[in-house]
């Protein structure tokens, strides 16, 4: 049942949410906004409903649970882009959806970099969410081949530090690239999807909390929208 509610969770999906001009400006909520919100003099003279030029009893939520909740959510908010910054997968850093990863893998990854991205599937295939290896042993080699020349042919794929050490002598990685592109492609996807998918739970909580610091963010301008339209449609 979980797998199939986090199916929809992925990690590069978080980055619009955790990521944003205003998550990153959260950052520095915590500490002002505490010397703020915990300062009597200045609670006392901040108030919401004063911003009202109806007074109190215009709004549902307290001015003092206002600020609360501003605060609050923008600390929420701070954690959680700080947790995403810290946790999301390494390729993420750099490339935030698959198309721009697959473009940049394809445009300057260097052939060590391929490989790398096909014993990690290889190796990940047991799981649940992975139960089949997606390519061919043969289209690998084939690749190898092309970028390494003919002492690559019939080498064991099975000896991962073998094939590894074999890379120092690429002949040509333009010409390797350009003549298993639909194979190099389809790597680089499955690996992004593989790392996306990586650490469910983690991510499935990330999402959690991010989406109640929005929520505990909407509510102070939600009650305002409430208050000033029951004012307009009652007078």
């Amino acid at each position: 049942m979980f797998h199939r509610v986090a199916r929809s969770f992925q990690w590069h999906k978080c980055d619009p949410l955790a990521n944003s001009t205003a998550a990153k400006a959260s950052l520095l909520i915590p500490v002002f906004g505490y010397l703020v919100l915990f300062n009597d003099a200045i609670v006392q003279n901040l108030s919401f409903s004063k911003l009202l030029e109806g007074g109190e009893g215009k709004t549902l939520i307290s001015g003092d649970l206002r600020l609360q909740l501003v605060y609050f959510g923008l600390v929420f908010l701070a954690f959680g882009s700080v947790w995403y910054t810290k946790r999301r997968p390494f390729l993420l850093i750099k490339s935030k959806d698959k198309t721009t990863y697959v473009q940049d893998a394809l445009s300057g990854f260097p052939i060590s970099s391929f490989c790398f991205q096909f014993y990690a599937i290889r190796k990940r295939t047991n799981s649940d969410n992975w139960p089949l290896f997606p390519f061919e042993d043969k289209q690998f080699e084939n690749f190898l081949v092309t970028a390494c020349g003919n002492q690559m042919s019939g080498i064991n794929l099975e000896l991962e530090e073998e094939v590894m050490c074999q890379l120092r002598s690429v002949n040509s990685r333009n010409d390797a690239v350009a003549r298993n592109h639909e194979f190099l492609t389809r790597l680089c996807s499955v690996y992004f999807d593989l790392e996306t998918n990586s650490r469910k739970l983690e991510c499935v909580l990330l999402y959690l909390l991010l989406i109640l610091a929005y929520a505990v963010l909407l509510l102070p301008s939600l009650d305002m929208f409430v208050s000033v339209a029951m004012s307009v449609f009652t007078n």
